[in-house]
């Protein structure tokens, strides 16, 4: 299983990164909010994808035989949203105004 590691790297969530951090912390809600233990855990999986995303790691391989498929489905979501979510927060990225020009 993952387990959530933000407790132990706060630190690292700095202000730039406010649309990562409210991703993270709406996984947290719906965790809370799950009606199952299958359905907490897989956000907790897609949570820690989002932090590994922030940290720049990826746990993909190395847990692929000792976590669930769902699980690991949910992770790799995760990292993969919070990569994007990184990249298109990063500053001089080319972001359109709505005239259809960069």
């Amino acid at each position: 299983m993952y387990a959530s590691r933000s407790g132990q790297r706060r630190a690292g969530f700095a202000a730039p990164h406010h649309h990562l951090r409210a991703r993270i912390a709406s996984c947290r809600l719906f965790r809370e909010d799950a009606a199952s233990p299958e359905e907490r855990e897989g956000w907790l999986a897609e949570e820690a994808g989002l932090i590994d995303a922030l940290l720049g790691l990826d746990q993909t391989a190395v847990s692929s035989h000792q976590v669930p498929p769902r699980q690991r489905d949910r992770y790799a979501v995760g990292l993969h949203d919070g990569r994007s979510i990184l990249m298109a927060d990063r500053p001089g990225t080319c972001q359109r105004d709505g005239t259809g020009e960069d």
